[in-house]
């Protein structure tokens, strides 16, 4: 499965765990929010590697360290 627009926490927390990502659960909001609003202004969905950047973004935003 791909993420989207349509997309929600549960396919979030699948395809994180899947690609070894740590992100706290109170990030996890923000970046769905984010790949929603990737996904429709591209029209296509997030790939694996965009999640990878945008979970190294935020972390990065946040203070957190990119483990």
């Amino acid at each position: 499965m791909q993420l989207g627009r349509h997309s929600g926490g549960g396919l979030l927390r699948h395809k994180l765990h899947k690609l070894n990502l740590d992100l706290p659960v109170e990030l996890q909001a923000e970046l769905l929010e984010e790949i929603r609003r990737i996904a429709i202004s591209r029209k296509v969905p997030v790939t694996d590697d965009e999640l990878k950047s945008l979970v190294a973004n935020l972390k990065k935003n946040h203070g957190l360290p990119d483990l």
